[in-house]
């Protein structure tokens, strides 16, 4: 970046320059901030973004903490993250989906959480999807909305299985008709349609 710039490097001793030197040296002597309390404001903002997140849903954090507490894969998980102690899960588990988000997972009083998604037991879930379809948005629009605020293992597949199935979102769907294909007419040449006439002398 700077090539394409001419430029000079001229070195200017620090007791003819103070102020800036001053300015470097302020850096060292400001005290860094203990990670005790780096830690607190992350979790005072992940519960914030977890209030926030339930508020746009049609259950309350108590629904959902007393739903988790019924789920025992959930619980499981949650165990497995207090106990920083994960155990090598096989793909074909029920708990898979969640192994292979472990970094992102977090929990605010009990409950799961995958970076600012709230995770949703099975019970809550047809709740959550009819009030994400409630204004019949589309398959797209519902699941981006649906990605911003909730998860669970089968969201998209439970999301179009929704949409599939509305009479009304049929009704307004673009319709996929194939466009006909046409051939082009007979080849002709570039000057087929010309005649050339001449006259003799």
């Amino acid at each position: 970046m700077l090539l394409n710039y001419d430029f000079a490097i001229e070195y200017i001793n620090t007791k003819d320059f103070g102020q800036v030197d001053a300015l470097s040296r302020l850096i060292t002597s400001h005290s860094s901030t203990p990670e005790d309390y780096v830690i607190a404001n992350v979790d005072v903002d992940v519960t914030a973004e977890f209030i926030e997140n339930c508020r746009q849903l049609p259950v309350s954090t108590e629904t959902i903490r007393t739903a988790t507490k019924d789920v025992h894969a959930i619980n499981k998980i949650i165990d497995y993250m207090k106990s920083r102690n994960w155990p090598k899960i096989d793909r074909n588990s029920s708990l898979w989906h969640y192994y292979n988000r472990r970094d992102t997972l977090t929990t605010v009083e009990d409950r799961l959480l995958t970076a600012s998604r709230i995770v949703i037991p099975r019970s809550l879930q047809r709740r959550v999807l009819h009030t994400l379809h409630k204004a019949h948005p589309g398959q797209t629009r519902m699941k981006m909305l649906a990605r911003s605020y909730v998860y669970w293992p089968t969201l998209d597949n439970d999301i179009e299985q929704l949409v599939r199935n509305c009479n009304k979102c049929a009704s307004v769907a673009k319709d996929h008709v194939k466009a006909k294909l046409c051939s082009w007419p007979n080849q002709t040449l570039h000057g087929s349609a010309y005649t050339l006439t001449s006259q003799d002398p």
